[in-house]
């Protein structure tokens, strides 16, 4: 039986809205290895957007923020979890970035959730630096519509 690796179980990934310490999906990254804080390389629009407050990270590089954020190693498993969780490839994608580790400034490569083809308006809002700063608002899943998701998707998508 072969030997497995770290990198052929694991998948790194940064997380910088509800899934963070404290917040209200990190339940599903419990039990995975936290490596450090990072921030985005570059900088990028983190909005709060919709009625539910959801943070969206958008997919355009040179605006916004140095995002803060938190990163992971996790299984295949829990990445599936995340993608569910996520609605990838309706709401969110899952997508190569690089992150700036805050204890050492390495550079290093992750996957993360943004929105691609988003509503332009969604820049027209104040962009935030760290989720949890702007967390207080926000409304799970469970206290959301039946509607909620198709909602969501026509205030955050482009048409």
């Amino acid at each position: 039986m072969p030997v497995l690796s770290l990198s052929d179980v694991m998948k790194r990934v940064f997380v910088y809205g509800t899934l963070r310490k404290g917040q209200f999906n990190h339940q599903f990254l419990e039990n995975e290895k936290f490596v450090g804080l990072a921030r985005t390389s570059e900088e990028l629009p983190l909005v709060i957007a919709t009625p539910y407050h959801i943070p969206f990270l958008l997919d355009c590089s040179g605006r916004g923020h140095k995002v803060l954020g938190e990163i992971y190693d996790v299984s295949d498993e829990t990445l599936g979890k995340l993608d569910q969780l996520e609605v990838v490839p309706h709401l969110y994608e899952r997508v190569p970035l690089t992150v700036t580790l805050d204890d050492s400034c390495e550079q290093i490569s992750v996957q993360s959730y943004i929105v691609k083809n988003f509503n332009p308006m969604l820049l027209n809002l104040e962009f935030a630096k760290d989720f949890t700063e702007v967390s207080s608002d926000y409304i799970s899943k469970a206290e959301r519509s039946d509607n909620a998701m198709q909602e969501i998707l026509k205030i955050v998508k482009s048409a």
